[in-house]
């Protein structure tokens, strides 16, 4: 504002000056001209810019450098009510064969961002008296599922089980899908991408992590990441409300919530088609029938919109009736024992302690990231939800880059103001 107020004044001076040069070569007239009063122009005001335009271009040059770093398609929003601010971007093709451009409105694979929805609906169940947090799962599943879940020495910990200990991953059943096999065991994705048509039930998924892993600790006794956890979850939400999966996320979340562009997807489901393809490294794996295995814990499609609905709704309290389900879900336990120091899940959902890192300027955020480089996190000190997708999963760690690259451009804007 300054530095165009300057620029203003300076182009005055040199016009003001232009003139004076021209009337001192004037040639004076023999009769002076009749005495006219010029009438003021009327002052014009300096055009400025919206007041978070330039944020607005640092979150499309985040977009813009996940595409030129090789992601396929990305979308990134970002909703902040206490700035007047909300902005949804998106770069890339959603369909790199067919040349479909990504949009911000295209659909995606959330992930892993599903057990934050599946762990918020059990909650809501449970203050319906459908089931109790600690409940054995053994009063709701079959027996055959009950003893798959049995330690490296065979100790039966199915019966010692319980609701609670699968959402908040101290269950200790092993993951199915642990990056970190042992020796002589085949990674779980590379089954799942050498057989792109076999379709995995929850209970081979179940018998695949622990014929092959076991037990990784006795129920409570620790804490690690499984995502056997929420293909067990699922199947006692089937069983309690006589629904399938998807019929149940319909029925005590999506609809509710008004998120019409969600839904659970099946196993060649014909809705498939107008979402943004998947890619695990460089390979295209939307068609995978093997997919399936997402199931429980990673098979919900979603918008940035819808999921900013969601984010929104369980901040704001708007989806339990008791405030004791939703500390129930933030609850913390560290996630230290595998070494994530200052991070934190509760029942379904991350806690991130950037202060603890010392970075007080972000503080915490909390939420959810998946597979595919989705995320939805909200960050409580902004009071701002930050969401989207690179819709590619990788060999190596997870990229979570847009989300680091939104706070820094959030805290340069505010720091400018």
């Amino acid at each position: 504002m300054k530095r165009l107020l300057l620029s203003i004044i300076f182009l005055l001076i040199v016009l003001l000056g232009c003139r004076s040069a021209r009337e001192e070569t004037a040639v004076v007239p023999t009769d002076p001209p009749p005495t006219v009063t010029p009438i003021p122009p009327t002052p014009q005001p300096p055009t400025e810019e919206p007041a978070n335009a330039a944020l607005e271009q640092a979150l499309q040059a985040i977009v813009e450098a996940q595409v030129e770093a090789g992601f396929p398609g990305v979308i990134l929003m970002v909703d902040a009510p206490d700035m007047g601010f909300t902005w949804q971007g998106a770069g890339g093709m959603a369909n790199t064969e067919a040349n479909i451009t990504m949009t911000p409105d295209t659909p995606f694979r959330i992930a892993s961002i599903s057990k934050m929805m599946m762990a918020t609906m059990i909650l809501r169940m449970a203050e319906d008296d459908l089931l109790a947090l600690d409940d054995p799962i053994s009063q709701y599943l079959d027996t055959v599922i009950i003893d798959m879940l049995h330690g490296p020495n065979g100790e039966p910990y199915g019966e010692m089980i319980t609701i609670r200990q699968l959402l908040s991953h101290t269950s200790g059943v092993a993951d199915y899908f642990s990056p970190t096999a042992p020796t002589g065991v085949e990674p779980f994705v590379d089954i799942f991408i050498d057989d792109p048509d076999k379709v995995w039930t929850p209970p081979d998924v179940i018998e695949k992590g622990t014929s092959t892993l076991g037990a990784q600790f006795a129920p409570g006794e620790s804490w690690d990441y499984s995502n056997t956890n929420y293909v067990l979850a699922g199947l006692v939400v089937e069983e309690v409300t006589g629904m399938s999966l998807s019929e149940a996320y319909n029925e005590w979340l999506f609809t509710p919530l008004g998120m019409e562009d969600t839904f659970m997807a099946g196993n060649k489901d014909t809705r498939l088609s107008d979402v943004a393809h998947v890619y695990f490294d460089i390979v295209d794996v939307s068609d995978y029938a093997s997919l399936s295995w997402q199931w429980g814990m990673g098979g919900v499609v979603s918008t940035a919109s819808d999921l900013n609905k969601f984010m929104w709704a369980w901040e704001q309290d708007k989806i339990f009736r008791d405030p004791a389900s939703k500390e129930a879900m933030t609850d913390w336990t560290s996630m230290a024992t595998v070494g994530f120091d200052n991070l934190y899940y509760g029942l379904g959902v991350i806690d991130i302690d950037f202060g603890g890192m010392g970075d007080a300027e972000v503080d915490e955020i909390m939420g959810h990231n998946g597979m595919f480089n989705s995320f939805l996190y909200y960050w409580p000190k902004y009071n701002m939800t930050i969401i989207g997708t690179l819709n590619q999963a990788s060999s190596s760690d997870a990229y979570t880059g847009p989300v680091g690259m939104t706070f820094q451009a959030v805290l340069e804007h505010t720091a400018a103001q």
